[in-house]
């Protein structure tokens, strides 16, 4: 089996609440829901070479360089 990283997502409470009834609803877990919504997202826009959004807003990561 292929080694799993970890990250760290902040959502407002609004989404919190909503992807836990979504998660409940559907009987699977917020992870399993997040995994689908990146791999989702990840087929979506793997062919682009841009992100559809502006990175202006994004802080960049610490201890790493912004390139």
């Amino acid at each position: 089996m292929a080694t799993k990283e970890r990250i760290t997502v902040n959502v407002d409470a609004e989404q919190f609440e909503r992807l836990q009834r979504l998660a409940e609803r559907h009987d699977v877990s917020m992870a399993w829901l997040g995994r689908q919504a990146i791999a989702r997202f990840l087929a979506e826009q793997e062919p682009q070479a841009e992100l559809p959004f502006p990175r202006a807003h994004i802080a960049p990561r610490q201890g790493g360089s912004s390139a």
